[in-house]
């Protein structure tokens, strides 16, 4: 295949005083903004399971990839990263424009 992978890290901290299990993360991918100013409304939604525990005050690195490549480099993707942590509900961990770094 060929295109572009494109994929982000970010950090998440236990700021209660137990020990939680981030069950899933879930990426709503809105739009991809080119460099050339053109938009494309992807609007797909994305799951992936994680099962990772994280103790009181624990922060942990987590990494998502998309399964399907871009066939342009995006400058800018609009997204919404939600982590479920099962019963307890979900936080939002970021919800915006994400900048593509250049290569």
């Amino acid at each position: 295949m060929e295109g572009y992978a494109i994929g982000f890290t970010f950090n998440l901290t236990n700021l209660g005083n137990c020990e939680v299990t981030a069950e899933s993360i879930r990426v709503d991918l809105r739009t991809a903004i080119y460099p050339d100013g053109t938009v494309t409304a992807v609007n797909e939604s994305y799951t992936e399971s994680l099962h990772t525990s994280l103790a009181a005050g624990q922060t942990r690195r987590f990494s998502y990839s998309f399964d399907s490549y871009f066939a342009f480099r995006p400058s800018k993707l609009v997204l919404k990263i939600e982590v479920s942590f099962g019963e307890a509900g979900s936080v939002t961990v970021f919800d915006g424009e994400l900048e593509i770094p250049e290569e």
